[in-house]
């Protein structure tokens, strides 16, 4: 079995969008070929208002987080959650957002969390390594 990895918002919209036709591709390949995606209520809830930011109307949107469901597990948020990413965003200073992400990444025993929003390579809590895959 290959190792979870979770997926921030970022890559579904570029994915979903083609306005930057290079990320669009890397992204759109990157879902394609991967497997044991995980991902939290949280990157849905974003995913949304930023498709919803690019004039994207709600039908088309509903469409592709249904698309979306098929293929990824999403975790959902708790009290949890939001206590470890507290801890987490005063050890390592991301935003509150970010942090909130890196927590459900490690709840779901994550390995890799692809983002373009953090620094890449890190590794948090010896058990998540931050990959960009536009670097």
């Amino acid at each position: 079995m290959k190792d979870k990895i979770f997926v921030d918002t970022s890559i579904f919209v570029y994915a979903y969008t083609d306005g930057k036709i290079k990320k669009h591709k890397i992204a759109k390949e990157f879902l394609r070929d991967s497997c044991n995606i995980v991902i939290s209520t949280q990157v849905l809830s974003e995913f949304y208002s930023a498709l919803l930011k690019l004039n994207i109307e709600h039908d088309r949107i509903v469409s592709a987080i249904d698309e979306i469901l098929i293929f990824c597990t999403v975790a959902s948020i708790n009290l949890k959650t939001v206590r470890s990413a507290l801890t987490l965003k005063k050890r390592y200073g991301f935003n509150y957002w970010d942090t909130l992400l890196l927590s459900s990444a490690l709840e779901n025993n994550c390995k890799l969390m692809i983002s373009e929003d953090m620094q890449h390579n890190q590794i948090i809590d010896n058990a998540l390594k931050i990959t960009n895959i536009f670097v």
